[in-house]
């Protein structure tokens, strides 16, 4: 199976997982490979992401084969140029990779009352509302320079769920707002304290509520899974069962039988 670059990005339903894609309204995936200052949405809702205080020659960087981007925790973040507005359910899913054990903020999702935040501590991945201690859920430490797949959910009012690395890690019933949106990734109020120390890739932003079984598929998929093509075969038929072929929608580059 072959991966495209963003150049040729081929459509969704052309994906090995076509189905991943429903409800998705967000998706930047650097592992495609470097595109200057801008980062492209894939969603094709072109909301593209700026990379903000960052060396484009230098921030670009290959990680386990694959592009990723590499944040400093000073000062680089990445704003969106559209402001993505969702009511619950919701979810974020990324990559990340770090090795500090100080406070970040990864993503930020503002409702009328709080921030919705994924968040580090003490090596720690977490969920949970500003200033709400109650609310937060802490997941594994994973500041160990491994690659890690995270996913926060918030499915209802009552029901937010922290999946890494494809296990739930962590629940929480405490009730926050039902609208959130996204802003921005790696600080908080897109330029304030709290960056990112690390690299990220492969982040979506979903008006969905991703169950266990989507969660663990994203996972195994890996960095960038969702962007693999499905694979063609190449067959040839009578030219008389050519329209039996394309109303099953077969998957396959049809030809004809020479006479």
């Amino acid at each position: 199976m072959s991966k495209p670059s963003w150049q040729d990005f081929a459509p969704h339903d052309e994906s090995i997982a076509p189905e991943l894609w429903d409800g998705v309204v967000g998706a930047w995936a650097p592992c495609l490979g470097p595109t200057g200052s801008r980062l492209h949405d894939h969603s094709r809702r072109a909301n593209w992401g700026t990379l903000t205080n960052m060396d484009t020659a230098t921030d670009w960087v290959v990680s386990d084969g694959q592009y990723a981007l590499d944040f400093d925790g000073s000062n680089d973040y990445l704003p969106l140029s559209q402001t993505i507005s969702l009511g619950l359910p919701g979810a974020i899913s990324l990559w990340l990779q770090y090795t500090s054990a100080s406070v970040f903020i990864l993503c930020e999702a503002a409702n009328t009352n709080n921030y919705i935040q994924m968040l580090g501590f003490s090596g720690q991945i977490a969920m949970g509302l500003t200033n709400v201690g109650s609310a937060q859920i802490t997941g594994p430490v994973i500041n160990d320079g491994k690659w890690h797949h995270v996913v926060a959910v918030w499915a209802a009012e009552n029901d937010r769920r922290l999946y890494v690395d494809g296990t739930l890690r962590g629940t929480s019933t405490f009730s926050n707002a039902t609208i959130f949106s996204v802003n921005g990734f790696c600080s908080r109020s897109s330029g304030g304290s709290l960056f990112f120390p690390g690299k990220l890739d492969d982040i979506k932003v979903h008006a969905s509520a991703p169950d266990a079984g989507t969660v663990r598929q994203l996972y195994q998929l890996g960095r960038g899974g969702m962007y693999q093509r499905r694979r063609r075969s190449r067959i040839y038929i009578p030219q008389a069962g050519f329209q039996a072929a394309w109303a099953r929608g077969s998957n396959v580059l049809l030809g004809f039988q020479q006479p």
